[in-house]
């Protein structure tokens, strides 16, 4: 099967210069500042045909599963000359032969045996669990980008972050019948992995508005492309609408939108979604979409917003994420969820599940 994205570097560019334009609580903040110009860079340097695979660490390291199997790769698409010197160095034929390519194949085969032993131990671990997904579910194709970072499923090869996003789903739903909905909005939405699953998982999903920074925002819609075509919702048309809002039909439909677009939109969504990048916004950015969560939450005891993140913040470009969730209790009931499945054990990292919901105000 032809796994080829396609590029549109014009609607890259619209979307990277429009952010320029825009007041800063719509901009990247510390946390993502340079890496969104480094991706900018590395994008119109290689395109995202391979964004997954560790040629494009530049672009996806920091909300992909790319693996990071030749550290100079990084340093092409810095921006900073001492790096962009060092690049030069490394790939000087000389340096690369003698030098770098003992480096780069050494820490390729620590991979490939880390590999071996992440398949056995997924596959006895979580035997049961895995029996039951794949018995319930069709999983999707899962390696579109390059991916390497794989687990054997069944004798075919699936991408292990694909598998965590199936943990993370399995886990909300002891409080979410997924079956139920028909509406979301994602806000930080990386490459898009989270939406295809959830939009193949659950064919009820009909409406999904899809919320991240450029050039994130360019990898995630090019990436929805190929598994949803025309009924992705690009932001060469979002972005010429004044009222930004959900067609009234059962059919598919992911609209892609800019964070400053968030002022035009009229939606009604069942629930919200965040993996981890409240966390990487300044406070301010964070109580701006709370507003508007507010408001486009329908007003039903259904209604829900899922918030994960981790605990390795750094103050100094993260959030605590006790502070995040004091953002959400003034509307929503917050309660923490102990994961049923765990597989960020692996990368030997905590994982924290909050669920809200409305709360009750009689």
């Amino acid at each position: 099967m032809n796994h080829k994205l396609s590029d549109d570097i014009d609607l890259l560019n619209l979307m990277m210069a429009d952010m320029s334009a825009q007041k800063p609580i719509y901009k990247p903040g510390p946390y993502w500042g340079h890496k969104a110009r480094a991706a900018f860079r590395a994008i119109k340097k290689l395109g995202i045909n391979d964004f997954r695979s560790h040629k494009g660490l530049g672009i996806s390291e920091s909300y992909s599963d790319v693996l990071n199997l030749d550290p100079t790769i990084r340093w092409r698409t810095s921006g900073r000359l001492s790096r962009l010197l060092l690049s030069v160095l490394a790939d000087y034929s000389p340096i690369r032969r003698r030098i770098i390519n003992q480096f780069t194949q050494n820490i390729m085969e620590k991979q490939y045996e880390l590999s071996i032993y992440k398949n056995f131990y997924i596959n006895h671990k979580y035997k049961e669990w895995l029996y039951d997904i794949t018995s319930n579910y069709v999983l999707p194709e899962s390696v579109v980008g390059g991916a390497e970072d794989l687990v054997n499923i069944n004798g075919q090869s699936f991408s292990s972050f694909y598998l965590e996003s199936i943990a993370r789903i399995y886990n909300y739903s002891s409080r979410i019948d997924f079956t139920k909905i028909d509406s979301l909005f994602e806000i930080g939405g990386g490459f898009g992995c989270n939406a295809h699953l959830l939009m193949h998982m659950f064919p009820n999903i009909k409406k999904y508005l899809y919320l991240d920074i450029p050039p994130n925002l360019y990898v995630g819609t090019q990436y929805l492309k190929y598994f949803f075509q025309s009924a992705v919702v690009d932001y060469k048309e979002t972005t010429k609408k004044k009222n930004i809002e959900f067609k009234n039909d059962q059919e598919r439909e992911i609209l892609t939108i800019a964070p400053w677009q968030i002022e035009m939109v009229n939606v009604s969504v069942d629930g919200v979604w965040n993996s981890h990048s409240f966390v990487e916004m300044p406070l301010s950015t964070v109580e701006n979409y709370a507003k508007y969560i507010k408001t486009f939450l329908k007003k039903e005891p259904s209604s829900f917003l899922c918030i994960l993140t981790y605990d390795r913040f750094d103050p100094s470009t993260t959030l605590n994420p006790n502070t995040i969730l004091e953002v959400f209790k003034q509307f929503l009931d917050i309660e923490e969820i102990s994961p049923r499945i765990n597989l960020a054990e692996l990368e030997k990292k905590n994982s924290y599940y909050y669920f809200g919901k409305l709360a009750d105000t009689d």
